[in-house]
């Protein structure tokens, strides 16, 4: 990871750092600037950490507080190991508040980055996954009420939110269209018909095997929520396993939406074959098995055109986003196979 010249102002100096989590440091080494942005801790003992600069929502840091106080109860009980240690302040907190930002400091911990165009890197992940939503799920529930929040939460309101951020796109392309688009938006724009078609089937698919989506629940249970490549580490032999790092995005949330960013990133970078992600979602059931409602979810989010949604959406927020025009033009490359997933999931009793 690339080193940065300076400390970024926003963070702790050394002196607090140590007054704060009781830790005795020969160094401290800035690593990156920006959301994210962390310290490297080399610790007189030989231990390293990283401090690790967060934003909260909702609940700010109460929540990120009894998360992270969940997780590292959680943390002993995994084999191979799984989370990070988090390590507490002198206070026995585990979030350190200073001038509007949030810092919490866990252990160092060495692997590669997975890469969700292999099978075997995607599988890890979401054995990983599934290791923690099973044992997450008690703590889950009582997180739930220590947070007053809900226990399970209801299909249609999981399933809403991607239609309704759909539903604003299409808003925004029409205000957009009547002021004129870049020659690029109306390349992409005119072609944002056959992802509504798409979205349409994936809601119809999900209807087809809950029926009433007001009337259907999912249960809680701790999530990692934040399942893209950059917040997980392989670790090879001997001691294989997988670390989960950037855990300020955990949250009490049902487990199947966790699956979507690996599922579907690897599926549209491998034409969605239906039998390597039905060896993928096995990795994951080896540890906690999907409720019909849930499989029912999973499959529509795949069907629904996710990845068109997030980069269109940039797309017309920047303009002349290069990034985004990649994302969109792989998208269309990728739709005949995403609908003969969407048939082949269809004719599945």
């Amino acid at each position: 990871m690339p080193k940065c010249a300076e400390q970024p102002t926003f963070f702790p100096r050394r002196e607090e750092i140590e007054r704060e989590w009781g830790l005795a440091l020969g160094g401290v080494e800035p690593l990156r600037v920006g959301h994210g942005a962390q310290l490297l801790l080399r610790a007189d003992d030989g231990a390293e950490w990283i401090l690790k600069r967060c934003r909260v929502k909702g609940l700010g840091v109460r929540r990120l507080e009894a998360t992270l106080a969940a997780l590292e109860r959680l943390r002993p009980g995994f084999e191979p190991e799984l989370l990070p240690r988090i390590h507490p302040c002198r206070d026995g907190r585990h979030v350190h508040e200073r001038e509007g930002h949030c810092f919490y400091v866990m252990a160092r911990v060495a692997g590669r980055r997975p890469s969700y165009r292999r099978e075997l890197d995607v599988a890890a992940v979401l054995s990983a996954q599934g290791r923690l939503h099973e044992r997450g799920a008690e703590a889950g529930l009582t997180l739930a009420r220590e947070l007053n929040e809900p226990a399970a939460i209801s299909l249609d309101a999981l399933w809403r939110e991607p239609m309704a951020k759909l539903a604003a796109l299409e808003d925004r392309l029409a205000e957009a269209r009547a002021v004129g688009l870049p020659a690029t938006c109306r390349f992409f724009a005119a072609r944002q018909g056959a992802m509504v078609e798409l979205a349409a089937r994936a809601e119809a698919y999900l209807r087809a095997r809950v029926g009433d989506l007001s009337t259907a629940t999912l249960p809680v249970t701790l999530i990692h929520g934040d399942s893209h490549e950059n917040n997980y580490l392989l670790v090879e032999r001997p001691s294989a396993g997988t670390w989960m790092i950037d855990l300020e995005s955990s949250m009490t949330w049902p487990a199947v939406t966790d699956l979507v960013v690996p599922l579907g990133e690897f599926g549209q970078r491998r034409g969605w074959a239906i039998a390597p992600l039905r060896r993928l979602l096995a990795a994951y059931e080896q540890h906690r098995p999907l409720s019909p409602a849930e499989r029912a979810l999973l499959g529509a989010m795949l069907i629904f055109p996710r990845q068109w949604l997030r980069s269109m959406s940039s797309l017309v927020r920047r303009g002349g986003d290069l990034g985004a025009a990649r994302g969109l033009a792989l998208c269309l490359f990728t739709l005949p196979a995403q609908r003969r997933l969407a048939d082949q999931l269809e004719r599945e009793p």
